[in-house]
């Protein structure tokens, strides 16, 4: 990251259960996103990409447990990438940030943007959060336990329910 000197990131955490329940809504196992994270290695990081033996698991897991994982993986790998810039580096939960409008705007003016057009920005985000979001429909009993089981320490320390 020292070639990008005064970068900031933010990174915008989601719940993994809406985060998976999005990911299928919008096809990503089917179609033509399910051709590509089929054919192309790291569209859709599996376990066997990272030498991890699991062929045959990650057939066996359902599309939930599947996004589940990734989003653990994900999460994991921006926050060890990117844990050493300090005040450069913020996190902040999807939920929290679109329906917060003080935290979306002190977001925007930690990203940079001046006070005049981010106060501008909340008030367009509030009238268009979450249009069209449906609740969690819920995965199956053993698959809220697989949720526990793979994303864990992160929902505790994102602030979300096992």
């Amino acid at each position: 990251m020292d070639q990008f000197e005064g970068v900031r990131i933010l990174h915008i955490v989601r719940d993994p259960k809406t985060y998976a329940e999005s990911h299928l809504r919008h096809g990503v196992f089917r179609g033509f996103k399910g051709l590509v994270s089929r054919f192309f290695p790291y569209w859709l990081i599996k376990p066997r990409h990272l030498g991890i033996k699991t062929a045959r698991l990650w057939l066996k897991m359902s599309q939930h447990v599947r996004l589940f994982w990734f989003w653990t993986l994900v999460n994991r790998v921006i926050e060890n990438d990117c844990r050493d810039l300090g005040e450069r580096y913020r996190v902040v939960r999807f939920e929290d940030l679109f329906s917060d409008q003080e935290l979306f705007l002190d977001t925007l003016i930690w990203l940079g943007m001046s006070n005049d057009k981010a106060g501008a920005a909340t008030e367009l985000i509030s009238e268009r959060y979450n249009i069209g979001a449906q609740p969690y429909k819920g995965a199956s009993a053993d698959e809220d336990e697989m949720l526990a089981d793979i994303c864990g320490d992160l929902l505790e320390q994102y602030g979300y329910q096992r």
